[in-house]
Protein backbone atom coordinates (compact mmCIF):
# COMPACT_ATOMS: atom_id res chain seq x y z
CA UNK A 1 0.00 0.00 0.00
CA UNK A 2 1.29 3.45 -0.92
CA UNK A 3 0.55 6.69 0.91
CA UNK A 4 0.05 9.83 -1.16
CA UNK A 5 -0.42 13.42 0.06
CA UNK A 6 -3.02 15.41 -1.84
CA UNK A 7 -1.64 18.97 -1.90
CA UNK A 8 -4.87 20.65 -2.85
CA UNK A 9 -7.07 19.07 -0.18
CA UNK A 10 -4.50 18.36 2.46
CA UNK A 11 -5.99 14.87 2.90
CA UNK A 12 -3.98 11.70 3.29
CA UNK A 13 -5.26 9.27 0.66
CA UNK A 14 -4.79 5.48 0.55
CA UNK A 15 -3.89 4.13 -2.85
CA UNK A 16 -4.25 0.36 -3.00
CA UNK A 17 -3.53 -0.95 -6.46
CA UNK A 18 -4.63 -4.48 -5.49
CA UNK A 19 -7.58 -3.84 -3.24
CA UNK A 20 -9.46 -6.91 -2.12
CA UNK A 21 -11.74 -5.19 0.34
CA UNK A 22 -14.90 -6.49 1.94
CA UNK A 23 -17.16 -4.64 -0.49
CA UNK A 24 -15.50 -6.16 -3.55
CA UNK A 25 -15.80 -9.63 -2.03
CA UNK A 26 -19.51 -9.16 -1.37
CA UNK A 27 -20.08 -7.79 -4.88
CA UNK A 28 -18.33 -10.81 -6.42
CA UNK A 29 -20.07 -13.37 -4.21
CA UNK A 30 -23.78 -12.86 -3.56
CA UNK A 31 -24.33 -12.34 0.15
CA UNK A 32 -27.53 -14.42 0.07
CA UNK A 33 -25.62 -17.46 -1.21
CA UNK A 34 -23.07 -17.46 1.63
CA UNK A 35 -23.31 -19.83 4.62
CA UNK A 36 -24.83 -18.37 7.78
CA UNK A 37 -21.52 -18.29 9.69
CA UNK A 38 -19.89 -16.22 6.93
CA UNK A 39 -22.90 -13.89 6.79
CA UNK A 40 -22.69 -13.42 10.53
CA UNK A 41 -19.00 -12.48 10.36
CA UNK A 42 -19.67 -9.90 7.63
CA UNK A 43 -22.67 -8.33 9.39
CA UNK A 44 -20.79 -8.08 12.68
CA UNK A 45 -17.73 -6.56 10.98
CA UNK A 46 -17.54 -2.75 10.93
CA UNK A 47 -18.56 -1.18 7.64
CA UNK A 48 -15.60 -0.33 5.36
CA UNK A 49 -14.66 3.35 5.84
CA UNK A 50 -11.47 3.97 3.83
CA UNK A 51 -10.17 7.42 2.90
CA UNK A 52 -11.35 8.04 -0.67
CA UNK A 53 -9.90 10.37 -3.27
CA UNK A 54 -13.27 11.50 -4.64
CA UNK A 55 -13.65 15.05 -5.91
CA UNK A 56 -16.29 16.95 -7.86
CA UNK A 57 -15.82 20.30 -9.57
CA UNK A 58 -18.26 23.20 -9.68
CA UNK A 59 -17.96 26.60 -11.36
CA UNK A 60 -16.44 28.12 -8.25
CA UNK A 61 -14.66 25.36 -6.30
CA UNK A 62 -13.74 21.69 -5.97
CA UNK A 63 -15.58 19.41 -3.56
CA UNK A 64 -13.60 16.64 -1.80
CA UNK A 65 -14.90 13.64 0.08
CA UNK A 66 -14.78 14.05 3.85
CA UNK A 67 -14.47 10.93 6.03
CA UNK A 68 -16.87 12.55 8.54
CA UNK A 69 -19.60 11.53 6.08
CA UNK A 70 -19.26 7.97 7.36
CA UNK A 71 -20.31 9.14 10.83
CA UNK A 72 -23.07 11.50 9.67
CA UNK A 73 -24.70 8.91 7.44
CA UNK A 74 -24.73 5.57 9.25
CA UNK A 75 -25.35 3.42 6.19
CA UNK A 76 -22.66 4.85 3.86
CA UNK A 77 -19.47 2.84 3.30
CA UNK A 78 -16.67 3.06 0.74
CA UNK A 79 -14.36 1.01 -1.45
CA UNK A 80 -10.78 2.29 -1.84
CA UNK A 81 -10.12 0.33 -5.02
CA UNK A 82 -13.30 1.37 -6.81
CA UNK A 83 -13.22 4.87 -5.26
CA UNK A 84 -16.98 4.71 -4.82
CA UNK A 85 -19.51 5.06 -2.02
CA UNK A 86 -22.06 2.34 -1.29
CA UNK A 87 -24.99 1.61 1.01
CA UNK A 88 -23.80 -1.09 3.44
CA UNK A 89 -27.23 -2.68 4.20
CA UNK A 90 -28.24 -2.61 0.50
CA UNK A 91 -25.02 -4.31 -0.65
CA UNK A 92 -25.83 -7.18 1.71
CA UNK A 93 -29.60 -7.54 1.56
CA UNK A 94 -31.09 -5.59 -1.36
CA UNK A 95 -32.49 -7.52 -4.32
CA UNK A 96 -32.65 -4.31 -6.36
CA UNK A 97 -29.72 -3.34 -8.57
CA UNK A 98 -28.96 0.37 -8.28
CA UNK A 99 -26.07 2.80 -7.83
CA UNK A 100 -25.92 2.37 -4.06
CA UNK A 101 -26.09 -1.44 -4.02
CA UNK A 102 -24.11 -2.41 -7.12
CA UNK A 103 -22.35 0.32 -9.12
CA UNK A 104 -21.22 2.81 -6.46
CA UNK A 105 -21.78 6.56 -6.03
CA UNK A 106 -19.16 9.28 -6.66
CA UNK A 107 -21.05 12.48 -7.50
CA UNK A 108 -20.38 14.57 -4.39
CA UNK A 109 -22.33 17.54 -5.78
CA UNK A 110 -25.55 15.51 -5.64
CA UNK A 111 -24.74 13.46 -2.56
CA UNK A 112 -27.35 15.16 -0.36
CA UNK A 113 -30.21 14.72 -2.84
CA UNK A 114 -29.25 11.16 -3.74
CA UNK A 115 -28.88 10.24 -0.09
CA UNK A 116 -32.37 11.50 0.83
CA UNK A 117 -33.94 9.81 -2.19
CA UNK A 118 -32.22 6.53 -1.37
CA UNK A 119 -33.19 6.64 2.32
CA UNK A 120 -36.85 6.92 1.33
CA UNK A 121 -36.74 4.05 -1.14
CA UNK A 122 -38.48 0.79 -0.26
CA UNK A 123 -35.39 -1.26 -1.14
CA UNK A 124 -33.24 0.64 1.37
CA UNK A 125 -35.86 0.53 4.13
CA UNK A 126 -36.26 -3.26 3.74
CA UNK A 127 -32.50 -3.81 3.59
CA UNK A 128 -31.92 -1.69 6.71
CA UNK A 129 -34.60 -3.63 8.58
CA UNK A 130 -33.08 -6.97 7.54
CA UNK A 131 -29.64 -5.73 8.56
CA UNK A 132 -30.86 -4.85 12.08
CA UNK A 133 -32.85 -8.08 12.50
CA UNK A 134 -30.12 -10.36 11.19
CA UNK A 135 -29.15 -13.07 13.68
CA UNK A 136 -31.92 -12.12 16.11
CA UNK A 137 -34.77 -14.47 16.85
CA UNK A 138 -35.28 -17.98 15.46
CA UNK A 139 -33.66 -18.82 12.14
CA UNK A 140 -35.51 -20.49 9.30
CA UNK A 141 -32.61 -22.97 9.05
CA UNK A 142 -33.38 -24.13 12.59
CA UNK A 143 -37.03 -24.70 11.74
CA UNK A 144 -36.05 -26.59 8.59
CA UNK A 145 -33.46 -28.58 10.52
CA UNK A 146 -36.01 -29.46 13.20
CA UNK A 147 -38.55 -30.53 10.57
CA UNK A 148 -35.92 -32.55 8.73
CA UNK A 149 -34.96 -34.26 11.99
CA UNK A 150 -38.62 -34.99 12.74
CA UNK A 151 -39.05 -36.50 9.26
CA UNK A 152 -36.02 -38.74 9.80
CA UNK A 153 -37.33 -39.88 13.19
CA UNK A 154 -40.75 -40.64 11.68
CA UNK A 155 -39.10 -42.56 8.83
CA UNK A 156 -36.99 -44.56 11.28
CA UNK A 157 -40.10 -45.44 13.30
CA UNK A 158 -41.82 -46.69 10.15
CA UNK A 159 -38.75 -48.74 9.20
CA UNK A 160 -38.60 -50.27 12.70
CA UNK A 161 -42.31 -51.12 12.59
CA UNK A 162 -41.99 -52.67 9.12
CA UNK A 163 -39.01 -54.74 10.21
CA UNK A 164 -40.96 -56.02 13.20
CA UNK A 165 -43.86 -57.12 10.98
CA UNK A 166 -41.44 -58.70 8.51
CA UNK A 167 -39.77 -60.64 11.34
CA UNK A 168 -43.15 -62.12 12.27
CA UNK A 169 -43.80 -63.18 8.68
CA UNK A 170 -40.38 -64.83 8.49
CA UNK A 171 -40.90 -66.57 11.84
CA UNK A 172 -44.20 -68.02 10.63
CA UNK A 173 -42.60 -69.40 7.46
CA UNK A 174 -39.63 -70.85 9.36
CA UNK A 175 -41.95 -72.52 11.88
CA UNK A 176 -44.06 -74.16 9.16
CA UNK A 177 -40.92 -75.27 7.32
CA UNK A 178 -39.49 -76.79 10.50
CA UNK A 179 -42.73 -78.68 11.09
CA UNK A 180 -42.79 -79.72 7.41
CA UNK A 181 -46.21 -78.14 6.90
CA UNK A 182 -47.45 -76.55 3.65
CA UNK A 183 -47.95 -72.79 3.61
CA UNK A 184 -50.70 -72.37 1.04
CA UNK A 185 -54.36 -73.18 1.23
CA UNK A 186 -56.75 -74.16 -1.55
CA UNK A 187 -58.88 -71.03 -1.07
CA UNK A 188 -57.19 -68.08 0.62
CA UNK A 189 -59.84 -65.37 0.23
CA UNK A 190 -61.32 -63.74 3.31
CA UNK A 191 -64.56 -65.68 2.84
CA UNK A 192 -62.71 -68.98 3.34
CA UNK A 193 -63.03 -70.81 6.65
CA UNK A 194 -59.44 -72.09 6.30
CA UNK A 195 -57.06 -69.82 4.39
CA UNK A 196 -54.01 -72.04 4.74
CA UNK A 197 -51.44 -72.64 7.46
CA UNK A 198 -49.43 -69.46 6.86
CA UNK A 199 -52.30 -66.99 6.99
CA UNK A 200 -54.14 -68.77 9.80
CA UNK A 201 -50.92 -68.88 11.87
CA UNK A 202 -50.37 -65.15 11.45
CA UNK A 203 -53.92 -64.37 12.60
CA UNK A 204 -53.41 -66.69 15.55
CA UNK A 205 -50.21 -64.82 16.50
CA UNK A 206 -52.01 -61.48 16.09
CA UNK A 207 -54.40 -62.37 18.95
CA UNK A 208 -51.52 -61.80 21.38
CA UNK A 209 -49.57 -59.26 19.33
CA UNK A 210 -51.26 -55.85 19.01
CA UNK A 211 -48.70 -54.58 16.46
CA UNK A 212 -49.28 -57.53 14.16
CA UNK A 213 -53.06 -57.29 14.60
CA UNK A 214 -53.02 -53.56 13.73
CA UNK A 215 -50.98 -54.31 10.64
CA UNK A 216 -53.24 -57.11 9.42
CA UNK A 217 -56.43 -55.12 10.08
CA UNK A 218 -55.34 -51.73 8.68
CA UNK A 219 -52.65 -52.33 6.05
CA UNK A 220 -53.81 -51.65 2.51
CA UNK A 221 -50.58 -51.67 0.48
CA UNK A 222 -48.53 -54.48 2.03
CA UNK A 223 -50.09 -57.14 4.25
CA UNK A 224 -47.56 -59.91 3.61
CA UNK A 225 -50.29 -62.51 3.02
CA UNK A 226 -50.26 -62.83 -0.77
CA UNK A 227 -48.82 -65.86 -2.54
CA UNK A 228 -46.19 -63.66 -4.21
CA UNK A 229 -44.94 -62.39 -0.85
CA UNK A 230 -44.86 -65.93 0.51
CA UNK A 231 -42.75 -67.07 -2.44
CA UNK A 232 -40.40 -64.06 -2.10
CA UNK A 233 -39.89 -64.71 1.60
CA UNK A 234 -39.26 -68.42 1.02
CA UNK A 235 -36.68 -67.56 -1.65
CA UNK A 236 -34.98 -65.00 0.60
CA UNK A 237 -34.83 -67.40 3.56
CA UNK A 238 -33.52 -70.13 1.28
CA UNK A 239 -30.73 -67.89 -0.01
CA UNK A 240 -29.62 -67.00 3.51
CA UNK A 241 -29.55 -70.67 4.52
CA UNK A 242 -27.64 -71.69 1.38
CA UNK A 243 -25.07 -68.96 1.93
CA UNK A 244 -24.53 -70.24 5.48
CA UNK A 245 -24.18 -73.82 4.21
CA UNK A 246 -21.63 -72.68 1.62
CA UNK A 247 -19.63 -70.94 4.35
CA UNK A 248 -19.60 -74.11 6.45
CA UNK A 249 -18.61 -76.31 3.48
CA UNK A 250 -15.75 -74.00 2.52
CA UNK A 251 -14.40 -74.31 6.06
CA UNK A 252 -14.71 -78.11 6.01
CA UNK A 253 -11.88 -80.35 4.82
CA UNK A 254 -13.97 -83.30 3.67
CA UNK A 255 -17.41 -83.47 2.05
CA UNK A 256 -19.70 -86.23 0.87
CA UNK A 257 -22.77 -85.89 -1.35
CA UNK A 258 -26.07 -87.77 -1.27
CA UNK A 259 -28.26 -87.58 -4.37
CA UNK A 260 -31.56 -89.30 -5.05
CA UNK A 261 -33.97 -89.02 -7.96
CA UNK A 262 -37.65 -89.81 -7.49
CA UNK A 263 -41.01 -89.00 -9.08
CA UNK A 264 -43.45 -86.79 -7.15
CA UNK A 265 -47.27 -86.86 -7.19
CA UNK A 266 -47.37 -84.66 -10.30
CA UNK A 267 -45.18 -87.20 -12.14
CA UNK A 268 -42.18 -84.91 -12.24
CA UNK A 269 -38.76 -86.40 -11.64
CA UNK A 270 -37.05 -84.46 -8.85
CA UNK A 271 -33.42 -84.73 -7.89
CA UNK A 272 -32.73 -84.07 -4.22
CA UNK A 273 -29.21 -83.11 -3.11
CA UNK A 274 -27.74 -83.39 0.40
CA UNK A 275 -24.23 -82.55 1.64
CA UNK A 276 -22.67 -84.32 4.61
CA UNK A 277 -19.54 -82.88 6.21
CA UNK A 278 -17.74 -82.10 9.47
CA UNK A 279 -18.00 -78.46 10.57
CA UNK A 280 -15.47 -76.30 12.45
CA UNK A 281 -16.72 -77.69 15.76
CA UNK A 282 -16.01 -81.25 14.60
CA UNK A 283 -19.71 -82.03 14.46
CA UNK A 284 -21.24 -83.96 11.58
CA UNK A 285 -23.75 -81.89 9.59
CA UNK A 286 -26.18 -83.13 6.97
CA UNK A 287 -27.68 -80.32 4.87
CA UNK A 288 -30.42 -80.59 2.28
CA UNK A 289 -29.83 -77.97 -0.44
CA UNK A 290 -32.83 -78.39 -2.71
CA UNK A 291 -34.91 -80.19 -5.32
CA UNK A 292 -34.33 -79.88 -9.05
CA UNK A 293 -36.78 -80.92 -11.76
CA UNK A 294 -34.93 -83.33 -14.08
CA UNK A 295 -37.97 -84.60 -16.00
CA UNK A 296 -36.83 -83.25 -19.40
CA UNK A 297 -33.57 -85.24 -19.28
CA UNK A 298 -32.85 -88.09 -16.87
CA UNK A 299 -29.76 -89.47 -18.58
CA UNK A 300 -26.52 -90.03 -16.72
CA UNK A 301 -24.84 -87.18 -18.56
CA UNK A 302 -27.59 -84.69 -17.63
CA UNK A 303 -27.60 -85.77 -13.98
CA UNK A 304 -23.79 -85.70 -13.86
CA UNK A 305 -23.72 -82.19 -15.31
CA UNK A 306 -26.15 -80.94 -12.65
CA UNK A 307 -24.20 -82.57 -9.81
CA UNK A 308 -20.93 -81.16 -11.13
CA UNK A 309 -22.38 -77.64 -11.26
CA UNK A 310 -23.63 -78.07 -7.69
CA UNK A 311 -20.20 -79.20 -6.48
CA UNK A 312 -18.58 -76.20 -8.20
CA UNK A 313 -21.16 -73.83 -6.74
CA UNK A 314 -20.47 -75.01 -3.20
CA UNK A 315 -16.72 -75.13 -3.78
CA UNK A 316 -16.11 -78.77 -2.88
CA UNK A 317 -14.86 -80.49 -6.03
CA UNK A 318 -11.47 -81.13 -4.42
CA UNK A 319 -12.99 -82.08 -1.03
CA UNK A 320 -15.41 -84.78 -2.16
CA UNK A 321 -14.54 -88.14 -0.58
CA UNK A 322 -17.87 -90.00 -0.88
CA UNK A 323 -20.93 -90.11 -3.11
CA UNK A 324 -24.18 -91.92 -2.42
CA UNK A 325 -26.98 -92.79 -4.86
CA UNK A 326 -29.79 -95.32 -5.21
CA UNK A 327 -29.39 -98.50 -7.22
CA UNK A 328 -30.58 -97.16 -10.58
CA UNK A 329 -28.16 -97.87 -13.40
CA UNK A 330 -28.07 -94.22 -14.51
CA UNK A 331 -26.96 -93.23 -11.04
CA UNK A 332 -24.69 -96.00 -9.81
CA UNK A 333 -23.48 -97.65 -13.02
CA UNK A 334 -19.83 -98.67 -12.81
CA UNK A 335 -18.97 -97.78 -16.40
CA UNK A 336 -21.26 -94.97 -17.60
CA UNK A 337 -23.28 -94.07 -14.51
CA UNK A 338 -23.15 -90.81 -12.59
CA UNK A 339 -20.92 -92.25 -9.86
CA UNK A 340 -18.28 -93.22 -12.47
CA UNK A 341 -18.30 -89.76 -14.04
CA UNK A 342 -18.04 -88.03 -10.66
CA UNK A 343 -15.12 -90.29 -9.68
CA UNK A 344 -13.29 -89.20 -12.84
CA UNK A 345 -13.31 -85.54 -11.74
CA UNK A 346 -13.10 -86.24 -7.98
CA UNK A 347 -10.58 -89.10 -7.60
CA UNK A 348 -10.66 -89.00 -3.76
Amino acid sequence: MDIENNNESGLVVEINNNCNCLIENVLKRRFASLPFNEKEIIVKSPKPTPILNIQSKTKTFKRYFNTETYEKISWICGCAHLTKLFCWPCILFSQEVNVWSKFGFSDLNNLSKSRKRHECSQAHICSAAQFKKFGKGPRIENFLSAQFKANIEMHNKEVTANRYILSKLISAICFLAKQEQPLRGHFEHQESENRGNYIELLYLLSESDIKLKTHLDNSTVFTGLSNHIQNDLVSAISKVLLDEIKTEIRASKFVSIIVDESTDISRKAQLSTIFRYVDENNEIQERFVGFVDVSPNRTANALFQHIRETLEEFGCLDKLIAQTYDGAAAMSGEHNGVQRKIRDICPN
